[in-house]
């Protein structure tokens, strides 16, 4: 049975993502990365959830994969839940030593019996070639997979190279990143988009390829509002406000940790929203830039900082999205800090 509504919890795990979409069935519920297991685990069995339909890693990096072996380990095993599909790219994650321990523990998990018993859920490789994850989503009835063609960012980094396509060459061990699987959430006429961590190579080819597509009353933006590498081609340049205007968001949320040594968000980034009138922005957690020095690595109080904290997405039963924390709740935290960007207009 559906619901009128979905939620997506864009948790709060520091530096990192974590997003579980309840709903709109009832039971069920979509993973989307796990830095933390901790607040995975409470919102599923807040909600009841005995489903998890698709699991999906988005990409490898371990600030979204940490903590997902033990969130498919508690809810089987401790919860007697059931999952459909675990996405992930099985190519480069199995080339990857940093997560030979994270792959043991899935496949373990997908085979109790060992490799001649019958597996506990599907193993697929997050791509819109893969029909059956494709068409668990399609069941679903509101979530798209979008994944750029690994093809067509190699050919734009090799232009990049040959000065084609301008802008600052990536390194080859940077581009996982630019293969980032991300998700379209659309329900009752109203669309979020999960950006990952798709950088400027992955995001022009999405615009090329459905610019339409990519609009959205809500942004999950991508790489926790870090500093693009711009990437023109044939005159069009993609950067945070070219962005921000294909897409075309209402309210974008950040997933960011207090004391990153990334220096995330960028105040590019923050400048591009917020120079949008009437566009909210939401981080996770307080940063540098709008606290200052007190979040610093070095400072004494290094601890995180909540700032919007968890965002809570309902999309459905009403005629917009609705965002929790409100207006008002988040005016009343940043309102204590030194310098609250996010609250500057251009």
């Amino acid at each position: 049975m559906a619901s009128e509504v979905a939620r997506v919890f864009c948790l709060d795990v520091g530096q990192g993502d974590a997003t579980v979409i309840v709903g709109p069935q009832r039971g069920s519920a979509i993973i989307v990365d796990a830095r933390r297991p901790e607040p995975v685990l409470e919102v599923l069995r807040k909600h009841r959830v005995t489903r998890v339909p698709v699991a999906l890693l988005t990409h490898d990096d371990d600030d979204h994969i940490a903590g997902f072996a033990n969130v498919l380990t508690e809810f089987l095993d401790g919860m007697g839940g059931r999952v459909g599909i675990v996405a992930y790219d099985m190519a480069r994650l199995e080339a990857s030593g940093a997560f030979v321990r994270q792959l043991a523990l899935i496949k373990e998990l997908c085979w109790p019996q060992g490799p001649t018993g019958p597996p506990a859920f599907q193993l697929s490789s997050p791509t819109t070639n893969d029909r059956y994850l494709v068409a668990t989503l399609r069941r679903n009835r509101f979530a798209t997979l979008v994944y750029p063609s690994r093809t067509e960012v190699d050919f734009l980094a090799r232009l990049g190279a040959h000065g084609g396509a301008r802008g600052r060459r990536r390194r080859p061990r940077s581009r996982p990143n630019e293969a980032s699987a991300i998700l379209v959430l659309e329900w009752a006429g109203q669309r979020m988009l999960l950006g990952a961590d798709l950088g400027a190579l992955g995001w022009t080819v999405l615009s090329r390829n459905m610019k339409e597509g990519l609009r959205a009353d809500v942004f999950r933006f991508p790489h926790h509002g870090g500093r693009f590498v711009q990437t023109k081609l044939d005159g069009h340049t993609i950067s945070q406000a070219e962005l921000l205007r294909i897409v075309n968001p209402s309210t974008v949320i950040i997933s960011v940790g207090t004391s990153n040594r990334h220096s995330h968000p960028d105040p590019g980034t923050v400048r591009a929203i917020c120079s949008r009138k009437g566009t909210r922005i939401l981080c996770t957690q307080a940063t540098a830039l709008c606290v200052g020095d007190q979040c610093g690595p070095s400072a004494p109080n290094s601890e995180a900082i909540q700032c919007a904290g968890t965002v809570v997405v309902t999309l459905g039963g009403a005629m917009s999205p609705r965002i929790a924390p409100s207006r008002s709740a988040h005016a009343r935290v940043i309102d204590a800090f030194r310098r609250p960007a996010c609250r500057t207009r251009a």
